[in-house]
């Protein structure tokens, strides 16, 4: 049952390249309308498929000022500057899905807070995933932390409308360095250990 038999949403994701693309032509596909969000003075690398006519491309401001839910695909040295961007998002669920490899995770914890005060968007969740196109049987895991119950589920929804079947509530926003210690984990097997950015997490039960 795809995601569209709940409810179509508007969609923002700010960022650009592949994964951009993929996850605005998942969501499209899924029956959502997606606003790319981009700097005025961005190059547009982000390919999508040119018969999709629910995908846009705006500036951060006006894509986010049309969406019911932002989706922040930006490196985590600007999520403060694209807090600034985004305008008013008050009433906005907001999904921060940058990643951190900075060896210090507790100055993220303090960026991720920063970020819900410039905006003053209560509803505000983390989440850690890699999006590699596994086939369904071995899509990764994908985890949320924050405070905003509000804001997990509907990212928990979005998820599994981008194929992860399993998603997990990590914790409050105290729990985010413990997401960012995986990021790292992966960043050592995927490029130190040479393993390929073509892996991922994956939770087993027995």
């Amino acid at each position: 049952m795809g995601y569209r038999n709940f409810v179509c949403l508007n969609i923002a994701i700010i960022g650009n390249g592949p994964r951009v693309a993929l996850f605005a032509e998942q969501l499209a596909r899924e029956g959502h309308t997606v606003f790319i969000g981009l700097n005025e003075d961005e190059d547009d690398d982000v390919l999508v498929d040119s018969e999709l006519d629910n995908i846009f491309f705006e500036n951060i401001e006006d894509a986010s000022a049309q969406a019911d839910v932002i989706y922040m695909a930006v490196p985590a040295d600007r999520i403060r500057e694209v807090a600034y961007m985004m305008g008013d998002v008050r009433d906005k669920v907001i999904i921060d899905a940058s990643a951190n490899i900075d060896p210090k995770p507790e100055h993220y914890v303090a960026t991720l807070k920063a970020a819900i005060a410039i905006t003053g968007a209560e509803d505000m969740v983390k989440s850690y995933f890699l999006a590699p196109e596994f086939d369904a049987r071995e899509a990764g895991d994908i985890f949320f932390a924050g405070n905003s119950k509000k804001a997990k589920s509907v990212a928990m929804l979005l998820a599994n409308s981008l194929g992860f079947k399993n998603t997990y509530d990590f914790g409050d926003i105290d729990t985010v360095p413990l997401l960012e210690d995986m990021a790292r984990c992966w960043y050592n097997l995927a490029i130190k250990q040479n393993l390929g950015k073509n892996i991922t997490f994956k939770i087993v039960n027995r």
